[in-house]
């Protein structure tokens, strides 16, 4: 009966009627360890010291049930209503945000298949040199090994896939870029990940916080292999001689001013060896000019294979070739041009008769006089008028200027 007593009062809100009472006691005790005499001591005196009254008194206390008759219902109103609205908000605020977060996502996933399907090289570094994200071009073909792997590291990582010579040029742009913190572009050659070297063009974009805080760059690489390729060859196509394989006069041009202002600064001598085929258009008139041009091609690859990594050769234009001797005096010239003579007076050229074609050459040596020259030209000169001499005084021979 305590025990209902008590739970009425704490919870029970509604009408009760008590139609009985159950037969039965409920006699309490209170036990306290042996070894605690002083506790028994304070709890016996306590009990002893209380009368009937005061035993009444406690008891009611557990009995008595309370009952308020009115309930606040407005209160109840304005907490379910609080409630609902506080509920819709968190439901609205977190429908919202699940959207956004699935269209970021959903962004994030169309943003990330447009840049893997890019086939350029992409990466993205921090203003630490780390790299944060790259695509799938840059991964596959550039280095080889998986994002996960390429991710957190810098370029120092992988000195064992990149030549030496080409991580220093890289690592000295980065520091350029860091240092100035503006935007790049340069060529560059990158060894790829099957072992071809090729050309790029790199675009190295940086990127800013909202508050203009340096945050690091995106790098772009652009194959130019093909166009490089392209341009050697209309380099040729305008440098080379289509017959003789040999340099052009056009880019004798280009390259004898530069040679000559070289010796010029190094102090180093420079001879100039001017060549003909002595009877060049009886050859033509007699066997065509289709063993004219055998003519000139076996001469071309003999002036080749004899010369010098240094030297260079060029074809003026007919049956004129001329030769550029860098670091060799007038004596050493002459010594190359008489050996290039006995050569070609050795070779016999097959024309379909009883007889071979054997042919000659003359040739005109000048050397370069840097005290009181101010170009080439006039080397030119001296060894074109030591041509003709060499032709007048009965060719097959070499004379100096």
């Amino acid at each position: 009966l305590v025990t209902i007593g008590y739970t009425l009062q704490q919870e029970f809100t509604g009408e009760l009627k008590i139609t009985g009472k159950l037969d039965g006691t409920w006699d309490l005790g209170i036990g306290v360890r042996a070894d605690e005499p002083m506790l028994f001591n304070i709890l016996q005196k306590t009990l002893q010291s209380l009368d009937e009254d005061k035993k009444e008194r406690i008891l009611n206390n557990w009995l008595k049930v309370q009952y308020e008759k009115n309930v606040d219902y407005h209160l109840i109103v304005e907490m379910t209503t609080g409630f609902v609205v506080i509920f819709i908000l968190m439901l609205y605020f977190y429908l919202r945000e699940r959207k956004l977060k699935n269209t970021l996502k959903l962004n994030h996933i169309l943003l990330e298949t447009i840049i893997n399907t890019i086939p350029n090289p992409m990466y993205y570094k921090d203003k630490f040199g780390v790299y944060k994200d790259i695509n799938d071009a840059f991964s596959d073909s550039v280095l080889g090994i998986e994002k996960e792997k390429i991710r957190g590291k810098t370029l120092q990582d992988f000195e064992y896939l990149i030549p030496k010579e080409l991580l220093v040029l890289h690592k000295d742009y980065d520091k350029k870029l860091y240092t100035l913190k503006k935007s790049q572009e340069y060529e560059a050659k990158v060894k790829m990940s099957n072992g071809a070297l090729k050309d790029f063009r790199v675009n190295k974009a940086i990127l800013h916080s909202e508050k203009g805080e340096f945050l690091g760059y995106v790098g772009i690489m652009v194959d130019i292999t093909g166009l490089k390729e392209k341009e050697k060859k209309l380099i040729e196509l305008a440098s080379i001689d289509p017959l003789s394989k040999l340099y052009n006069r056009r880019y004798f041009s280009q390259t004898s001013g530069h040679i000559f202002n070289l010796a010029s600064r190094e102090k180093f001598p420079l001879s100039v060896v001017m060549i003909d085929i002595d009877d060049f258009k009886k050859i033509n008139d007699t066997y065509g000019h289709k063993i004219g041009d055998d003519v000139i091609v076996i001469l071309s690859k003999t002036l080749l294979a004899l010369s010098r990594t240094s030297d260079l050769v060029y074809r003026f234009g007919g049956e004129e070739f001329v030769m550029l001797l860098p670091k060799t005096d007038v004596s050493g010239a002459m010594v190359i041009a008489e050996k290039m003579r006995v050569a070609m007076e050795e070779i016999s050229l097959d024309v379909g008769l009883p007889q071979e074609l054997k042919f000659t050459i003359s040739a005109g040596v000048s050397e370069v006089r840097l005290e009181d020259e101010s170009s080439i030209e006039a080397t030119i000169k001296r060894a074109d008028d030591a041509l003709y001499e060499a032709k007048k005084s009965g060719k097959n021979r070499v004379c100096r200027a």
